[in-house]
């Protein structure tokens, strides 16, 4: 027996290292609603879509604990030989913390043999030492953004600055902040379907050791795990407005194999859950007051004709330094910033025992856009770099419990251990960024190049009286006399309406822009080098 309990003591210690979220705890007390006197060995159930999923039972003082249960929504049912059952409806379980629940019991010689319903009621002070907050999934859908750091940005103590951007919690920086998503720690994106979203639950202080050296806060993500009944969902969104918000989303899981307890309840030994959405944004951060571009037949105008000649000394000036008012029109977008994402996520669940839990899972978070610059904004909108991300993640978990789920009298006052489980948990992470020309992408050598360039040489010769060979002309080195210039081929072309075309294989020239600006100084000032350098 000593054995045995030391190797499962060994083996706690090691999952507590290894592991982080090992779901939520409920406990409190069961006593007679008359006497106020404990009632032990009551039955404690845990419902879901009318399926008991956790169950125990009270202790000899009324006691109980239920432990590791997955965030969520629950009913708990509380029944006792001689008292009516009582059923309390909506009992939030948050991940990584404990919820109080105390049940009277009503004599059943007072009753009509009736289920007493009770809502549950949240305290208005938590009792738990962790400070934060914890939005729950229906909260989360209510809410008329999708965004999870917006959705933390609800909890005291937390500043965003504006929709979708990083958080500072209590003063510290943004780098400060860990993210957790079903106990994995965050490396990359931390984006995930809203609807494989159970909560998000937000820790600003009083952390606990597990989550290490934060120093800002912690948000920890519970994604959806399968449920006892078939269910599934469709979401489309298109806005109607000049911002161009297109939604897709989706979500499908129940049983794939279920079987009865002996309480006649149907159990999933099998399930799973798959979500995922995509979006399409033409503008996902717009100004209230709008932004300014330069009209388009204006700006087709500059493209071909960059440079006029100086009208002081030598050299040239730059068009769009003489642009005015008219020359511009304020729009409700910005010009090529659209944003394309998708994300997915799915978990299965396997119990092969009453006291063991196998789970699968995994996410993608994919993310395309044009980074908005301010400088490029008027004069340079089509070179807004583009910005790809993408974070997969893949998790195994195992759950195991001892003792039985539904332990009978003499269980409860023989067992040594109890509540006792180990969670151990592995998982992996892939995260990629690349940010790039769109129409270049990794080709190196097509950035900056502009074309050709040949210079010209000739020599340079000056007369001296104390040269070697005495008093004559000596050549004293070379110095540039013609400096030419091959765009290639077609460095720029047009379509009917005057717009400029992208650059395409059929141009030679990868940087048409870049290379009328030297075609045409070319044409403005002649391949004298001299007069080049002025």
């Amino acid at each position: 027996m000593l054995r045995k309990l030391y190797a499962t003591l060994t083996v706690l210690l090691f999952s507590a290292a290894t592991c982080f979220a090992q779901g939520g705890v409920l406990t409190g007390k069961v006593t007679d609603a008359a006497t106020g006197e404990e009632i032990p060995f009551a039955n404690i159930g845990v419902m879901q879509n009318g399926s008991q999923v956790y169950s125990g039972v009270s202790e000899i003082d009324g006691g109980y604990t239920i432990k590791p249960i997955n965030a969520g929504k629950y009913d708990v049912k509380a029944t006792y030989v001689g008292y009516q059952t009582v059923e309390i409806k909506g009992v939030f379980i948050a991940d990584g913390k404990n919820t109080y629940l105390d049940i009277k019991l009503q004599p059943q010689a007072q009753t009509l043999g009736e289920i007493e319903i009770i809502t549950y009621e949240e305290p208005l002070i938590d009792p738990d030492t962790k400070s934060g907050g914890t939005v729950t999934r229906e909260e989360f859908q209510s809410m008329p953004s999708k965004n999870i750091n917006s959705v933390a940005s609800t909890t005291a103590g937390v500043f965003q600055g504006d929709e979708g951007d990083a958080l500072n919690m209590r003063g510290q920086r943004s780098n400060g902040t860990d993210y957790y998503i079903d106990g994995q720690k965050v490396i990359g994106g931390a984006g995930l379907p809203q609807s494989s979203i159970e909560q998000v639950s937000v820790i600003t202080g009083g952390l606990p050791a597990q989550y290490g050296d934060a120093t800002g806060g912690i948000i920890s993500i519970t994604t959806r795990g399968p449920q006892s009944q078939l269910f599934g969902g469709v979401e489309l969104i298109k806005s109607l407005d000049a911002y161009g918000y297109n939604f897709v989303g989706f979500s499908l899981g129940g049983p794939l194999v279920s079987k009865t307890d002996s309480t006649g309840y149907k159990q999933s030994v099998l399930g799973y859950i798959i979500s995922g959405e995509y979006v399409n944004e033409k503008d996902d951060d717009p100004s209230a007051v709008g932004t300014y571009e330069v009209k388009p037949e204006v700006l087709a105008d500059l493209e071909r004709n960059p440079l006029r000649p100086a009208t002081i000394g030598t050299g040239t000036y730059l068009n769009s330094e003489f642009l005015t008012a008219e020359d511009y029109n304020n729009i409700k977008y910005k010009n090529n910033n659209r944003n394309v994402a998708w994300r997915f996520n799915a978990k299965l669940d396997f119990k092969p025992t009453a006291n063991m839990v196998l789970t699968l899972g995994g996410s993608v978070d994919y993310n395309r856009r044009h980074a908005w610059i301010y400088e490029y904004s008027f004069l340079n909108p089509s070179n807004n770099p583009e910005q790809i991300s993408n974070t997969w993640r893949v998790y195994a978990k195992i759950t195991q419990k001892f003792g039985t789920d539904e332990p009978s009298q003499d269980q409860q006052t023989t067992s040594n251990i109890r509540n006792a489980f180990y969670t151990l948990q592995v998982g992996y992470a892939n995260y990629t960024f690349i940010e790039q020309d769109d129409t270049h992408k990794d080709q190196l050598f097509k950035y900056g190049y502009i074309g050709k360039f040949n210079t010209y040489k000739g020599r340079t010769y000056t007369y001296s009286d104390n040269g070697s060979e005495g008093p004559g002309i000596y050549q004293t080195g070379f110095q540039d006399t013609l400096v030419t210039y091959d765009p290639g081929t077609n460095p720029y072309w047009t379509g009917d309406n005057g717009i400029p075309i992208p650059y395409s294989e059929e141009f030679e020239n990868p940087n048409p822009l870049g290379a009328m600006y030297t075609i045409q100084y070319y044409d403005l000032v002649p391949g004298d080098p001299s007069t080049l350098a002025q």
